[in-house]
């Protein structure tokens, strides 16, 4: 005989059975090694009104809708589960079993994240404590500075072990803020640097999200964000590196890759405010968590070399297109060199390529050029790929044409630059020539 589903809700009781997440409880368990911390979750439902269950059962795991373990709570309508790791998300449902060996449906989930221990309050889980700044997990001032270690964890930072000093901003720090209103804040995905985070809907672009930070010399800075990833997120988040004037964006997938630090690219910061901004974009939510700001702190400070700036063209040997040749025009003004080539919006996966050859590792403008005209696209992106890096950049084609428009200023190590511009089927678009200039 087949049962109906459970019903559960964490907040509103039902004739069905209605499961409630009352208290989570943190518990020490002794063991050799040391204390290890686990936490447990306490249930309580209400029976339902139908058939009398011979038991219930909750089954949980730290992904929606695969469970990984279950308890038998027998006939009583109320459990604990012990054992969950702090720092993640447990995701529970209830059934209820009966005489004739049935069990009904699963219920609708409730969840639960699990913080990580912080035994002194400094804003700092334990385990980081001891295995990223080492510091005393037990003494909010670790240093006896008078600036607790979670406060200098994002303003004066730690060494990180590798010569680099590691500044991160959390969702939650002083250095975070969020407007025009402040952006909503979840914990409900696994992931998060600090288990909450916060998002802005799929929209237009006018919700922002900014960590500001300070950084105390000039010099090479690896630069990296963090989300938590889910099939509604936005395909191209775009965070801006903003220092001394430059603007560097960079787009990423949040749909992929979550709970955990990912790159933005390598970029030469000087001394000074460093502001990493996030956009909302109209192809899903975007996600703002944590930066990390990791700096060479004791690398030369001083200007890189003088170069010359180089420009290729598209008739020139750096310049490709493909898969076969884009077609040449000259019919609208303002190209540069003797005419400029084209992709429609009906040539899907064409691509133009610009080749460059960096003698030094530095911070250069990318600067690019187009003819304008009625029938462009609006978002032409051009991909910048240097030393295993990727960073893009959207232009409009629409307007702004016949001089060189920045697509930001980019630190580059020795070696190949390609820049690429791929067709789109939102209009025409044009490839010209590209300028690179040392900064």
């Amino acid at each position: 005989m087949k049962r109906s589903p459970v019903v559960l809700s964490v907040d509103v009781k039902t004739p069905a059975i209605v499961l409630l997440l009352l208290t989570l409880l943190m518990v020490v368990l002794s063991s050799m090694a040391g204390s290890v911390r686990a936490a447990q979750v306490d249930l309580i439902w209400d029976p339902p009104d139908a058939a009398v269950p011979s038991g219930y059962k909750v089954y949980y795991g730290t992904a929606s809708g695969a469970y990984t373990a279950n308890v038998d709570a027998g006939n009583a309508t109320n459990c604990t589960v012990n054992g969950l790791d702090a720092g993640r998300t447990y995701y529970f449902a209830a059934t209820a079993y009966y005489p004739d060996g049935s069990e009904s449906g699963f219920s609708n989930e409730a969840v639960k994240f699990i913080p990580e221990n912080d035994s002194d309050g400094d804003g700092i889980p334990d385990s980081e404590e001891t295995t990223r700044y080492d510091t005393d997990p037990n003494a909010p001032d670790t240093d006896g500075d008078d600036i607790p270690d979670g406060q200098e964890s994002f303003q004066d930072s730690f060494m990180d072990g590798s010569g680099k000093t590691e500044i991160i901003i959390d969702n939650t720090d002083a250095g975070f803020s969020s407007g025009p209103a402040p952006w909503p804040t979840s914990s409900y995905l696994p992931g998060g640097y600090e288990g909450a985070y916060q998002y802005s809907p799929p929209s237009g672009g006018s919700n922002w999200a900014r960590w500001t930070f300070t950084v105390p010399a000039s010099g090479e800075c690896d630069v990296f964000a963090r989300w938590t990833a889910g099939e509604n997120r936005a395909t191209d988040a775009t965070y801006t590196i903003i220092n001394d004037g430059s603007r560097m964006p960079v787009a990423v997938d949040q749909t992929i890759a979550g709970g955990q630090f990912i790159s933005l690219g390598t970029h030469w910061l000087t001394e000074g405010a460093v502001a990493v901004t996030l956009a909302d974009a109209p192809t899903g939510y975007v996600i703002a968590d944590a930066i990390m700001i990791a700096c060479d702190t004791t690398a030369d400070s001083a200007d890189p070399p003088n170069m010359a700036e180089i420009i290729i063209d598209n008739g020139d040997e750096g310049f490709s297109s493909g898969p076969s040749a884009w077609r040449r025009s000259s019919f609208v003004s303002g190209y540069y060199g003797s005419d400029y080539q084209y992709a429609d919006d009906a040539s899907d996966g064409q691509w133009a390529t610009w080749s460059f050859q960096i003698p030094i590792s530095s911070l250069f403008e990318v600067q690019v050029r187009w003819t304008t005209f009625s029938n462009r696209s609006p978002a032409a992106v051009y991909e910048i790929a240097n030393s295993g890096n990727e960073m893009s950049a959207m232009v409009d084609q629409t307007v702004g044409g016949g001089q060189f428009a920045s697509l930001g200023t980019y630190w580059f190590e020795t070696g190949s630059v390609n820049v690429t511009l791929k067709s789109t089927a939102s209009g025409y678009v044009v490839a010209d020539a590209i300028k690179i200039i040392p900064r």
